[in-house]
């Protein structure tokens, strides 16, 4: 498991270092800017209908448990990135997400899969705060971890994450923060 880590994290790094900055300043925003606590208005977004996703090993997974942001690599803006980490999600199988930071809950929204012809597997979040809608597709997936890189549909082509899975919501002392 930590050969398969350590790839991970060189993969991360090569991303990080090569990957399309083509957000920049005018991209939109994951959460705000901030740490989802910071600019979170929960419920004043357009949210769409709710609708329960496809069959597939992707949606089996992602409604185990808390998927939770153990790394998030954000090119062109590294403390956005590590103000991410313990933000997570609880995926409930009609379709819809609550989400939250460490063991705080702070929004709700609906999320979907799609698979387009010739791409990985794509997670789309719609969240009741317009400003946290965003798009991944998921790169590799495993029971206790999955990789997520933000597609062009948000402006987040410069987002890789590595999520993982956890039976509660995530504590800062679990992560080390104190």
């Amino acid at each position: 498991m930590s050969k398969i880590f350590s790839v991970f994290l060189g993969i991360l790094f090569l991303f990080s270092s090569a990957c399309n900055q083509t957000g920049g300043e005018n991209a939109a925003p994951i959460n705000g800017g901030g740490p989802p606590a910071a600019t979170n208005n929960c419920g004043d977004g357009r949210l769409g209908e709710a609708r329960a996703p496809s069959q597939s090993v992707e949606a089996a997974m992602l409604v185990k448990n808390y998927w939770v942001f153990e790394f998030c690599i954000i090119a062109d803006d590294p403390p956005r990135g590590r103000a991410k980490e313990g933000s997570w999600y609880r995926f409930n199988p009609d379709g819809t997400y609550v989400s939250g930071l460490w063991e705080e809950e702070l929004c709700h929204g609906n999320w979907f899969i799609t698979f387009p012809i010739g791409k990985k597997a794509t997670l789309l979040l719609d969240s009741a705060n317009d400003t946290e809608d965003s798009e991944f597709e998921i790169q590799g997936y495993s029971q206790d971890g999955m990789s997520w890189v933000g597609t062009k549909k948000f402006s987040q082509t410069n987002v890789i994450a590595k999520v993982i899975n956890l039976l509660t919501k995530p504590t800062k002392a679990q992560f080390g923060k104190g």
